[in-house]
């Protein structure tokens, strides 16, 4: 987990209100399975979403065909992004964060195949 703050008007770091109360945690992932990459912030406001710092959630809606992705807001300040059937081209960098200040992400590695169990 790598939590940043910006300050887009003048170079440095700098105070903000917003802080997070759940960040992203690196995770993997069996390829064809279901994760969720967690995030929360203390404020009503939306957050974006970026992949291998592509924006991919720009707090409204998906910026392109992610019809396996979504949003899950649990509750007020919730921005959880939820992978279905989970592909290995969805391995890589994640970030949630506001569109300026707070910044927080997280690695998704896919793993090959789904285990397979045999009944015995």
């Amino acid at each position: 987990m790598f939590v940043r703050y910006y300050n887009t008007v003048a170079d440095g770091p700098w105070e903000c209100s917003s802080r997070f109360t759940v960040v992203p945690r690196n995770q993997a992932a069996f390829v064809g399975s279901d994760c969720v990459l967690e995030c929360a912030i203390s404020d009503p406001y939306p957050v974006r979403w970026k992949k291998n710092s592509t924006l991919i959630y720009s707090g409204y809606e998906f910026t392109d065909t992610f019809d396996r992705f979504e949003i899950i807001q649990e509750m007020t300040g919730t921005y959880n992004l939820q992978i279905r059937r989970a592909q290995s081209s969805d391995a890589g960098e994640y970030e949630c964060g506001r569109i300026a200040p707070t910044v927080a992400s997280a690695q998704l590695v896919i793993i090959g195949k789904s285990p397979t169990y045999l009944e015995i």
